[in-house]
């Protein structure tokens, strides 16, 4: 099984990421601003994340 791919953010963007991530049989994670960040780094090792949020909330993921 693939390593798990972890998006930040949610919308567009995402939605298009998502889905060809999903079609090469990748799991794909998302993480919005009420998920705990914590408990999912604990529990899976990502392939890699990408973040796909507005350049006004760029900092805080960063």
């Amino acid at each position: 099984m693939k390593n798990p791919i972890v998006i930040l953010g949610i919308g567009e963007l995402v939605s298009v990421f998502s889905r060809g991530f999903l079609k090469n049989n990748y799991p794909v994670y998302l993480i919005t601003r009420q998920t705990n960040i914590d408990e999912l780094a604990n529990t899976i090792s990502p392939e890699f994340i990408l973040v796909c949020t507005a350049e006004a909330d760029l900092q805080t993921p960063l």
